[in-house]
């Protein structure tokens, strides 16, 4: 019974996260790489930079940031999927699609605020 009462805080914890797909956690967090329009580009039997950085990215320096302060870390968001730059998120390309048969599309981060514009949630989408 001991062992059953602490699974399951495990359990949930382990169900709040969003799983990044497979080569997400290859290399940490860099600003001035991650700026680098060629750290999203395809790479041949790799991930591409940013998709390497991901993880880092996510679980170690976005939460508690404003807008302002993820602008900053990331450069200038993508227009594409938000033409005027002024909507409820930001967009940035991290590569071509992975955990896919064909892989044709591009991935790209989404990152959410709150009504205050600070640091809400991110989700990963394909074009």
């Amino acid at each position: 019974m001991k062992s059953l009462i602490l699974f399951f805080p495990i359990l949930l914890a382990g169900c709040s996260k969003q799983v990044l797909p497979s080569g997400s956690y290859e290399l940490n967090f860099v600003s001035s790489v991650w700026k680098q329009s060629e750290s999203a580009k395809w790479r041949e039997g790799k991930e591409s930079v940013r998709q390497q950085m991901l993880g880092s990215l996510i679980n170690e320096n976005l939460a508690g940031k404003s807008r302002e302060q993820i602008i900053n870390l990331l450069g200038s968001p993508s227009t594409k999927m938000d033409p005027d730059g002024e909507g409820p998120s930001l967009s940035y390309p991290t590569g071509p699609q992975r955990d896919s048969y064909f892989g044709v599309d591009y991935e790209w981060l989404i990152i959410q605020f709150d009504s205050k514009n600070n640091y809400k949630s991110y989700y990963l989408a394909s074009d």
